[in-house]
């Protein structure tokens, strides 16, 4: 015998679960919009701190050879009677402590590429360039602005969304289970005749089914309630992912507030420690300064470069935790 079976009617619950499977396939592709974003922030966070990294070996590697230049001016005025043995030692303390100081940053650098290149997936020991710098790009945003670019972006968001439509469906599947369900039934086949002859009759059959059920101790009510309170939760975690959304860009955008007052000191400290050393080099040329000032001038100048380099780098990194919690990150590529 061969038997066909079409379900005619299933109180909504076939048409539930294609929606419920649509809805699924957008919560996935949401997914990886998320899993894109968290890529794309730690790999530009790992080049950012490379970058940071690699302009404080460039600040150390300047410092080293500014106070290898003095050491050399020192002897000379030391042959010449002027400098004291004192200046000598404490110029060479003064190189010996940036030398020191050059090493500990040549060893994060190697640390920051290493660990971009394993975020990367590649060697650990494959050679790279850092072909861009440490900028500062200034990003007017107001708050209404970036909550209303998050609430529209955000694929946790859109996620917590589509757990309460698919949990929806879900309980209007379990509500159909009270209803009857009816298929059409083919039935096609052959069989032998009953006088006893060696002969075959074929026969086909159609039929309609319904089956009720009627009682089933009171699991489907059992079913329901528990889908009742698993909606319930849904509904909670999509406003608590509402607070949090609205949390992670207020407080991205206080940290770039922070990072563009603390871009704009550094800038001003910068200028004023090169001036700085710039006045002291030349007293001390011509008697006036002493060679204590020199070194306190040129560790301020080092101290000022390298805080210089950590405003950027704040900055960048604010920008960076603005754009995710807006949101946006790798939307250049969905574009294309």
């Amino acid at each position: 015998w061969l038997v066909f079976r079409q379900p005619l009617f299933r109180g909504g619950g076939a048409t539930a679960a294609l929606r419920a499977a649509k809805l699924y396939a957008f919560w996935s592709d949401e997914g990886v919009r998320l899993t894109v974003q968290n890529v794309i922030r730690q790999v530009t966070f790992d080049y950012y701190s490379a970058l940071l990294a690699d302009n404080l070996c460039k600040v150390n590697r300047d410092a080293v050879t500014s106070a290898e230049a003095h050491l050399n001016d020192v002897r000379v005025k030391r042959v010449n009677g002027v400098a004291s043995k004192y200046d000598e030692l404490r110029a060479q303390v003064d190189v010996a402590n940036f030398r020191a100081e050059l090493i500990r940053q040549e060893n994060n650098l190697v640390l920051a590429k290493t660990g971009l290149l394993r975020t990367l997936g590649t060697a650990t020991d494959a050679p790279i360039r850092l072909a861009d710098q440490l900028r500062h790009e200034a990003a007017a945003m107001t708050l209404e602005q970036a909550v209303e670019s998050a609430y529209a972006n955000r694929p946790d968001l859109y996620m917590a969304e589509l757990n309460i439509r698919m949990q929806r469906e879900k309980l209007k599947a379990l509500r159909g289970a009270y209803l009857p369900e009816i298929d059409l039934a083919l039935q096609a086949g052959s069989d032998r005749d009953r006088d006893g002859e060696d002969r075959w009759s074929g026969s086909q059959r159609a039929a309609v089914e319904l089956n009720w059920a009627i009682f089933d101790g009171l699991g489907r009510e059992g079913e329901i309630i528990a889908a009742k309170a698993l909606l319930k939760q849904r509904e909670i975690e999509l406003k608590s992912v509402e607070e949090d959304v609205f949390l992670d860009v207020q407080q991205s955008l206080l940290n770039l507030a922070n990072a563009e007052e603390y871009v704009e000191s550094q800038r001003l400290n910068l200028q004023h420690a090169e001036e700085g050393l710039r006045l002291a080099m030349t007293g001390y040329r011509e008697g006036v300064n002493t060679e204590v000032e020199v070194v306190d001038a040129r560790s301020a100048l080092t101290e000022a470069r390298g805080n210089h380099y950590r405003a950027l780098y704040d900055h960048s990194i604010a920008r960076l935790s603005l754009a995710y919690a807006m949101g946006v990150l790798g939307k250049d590529l969905e574009e294309r």
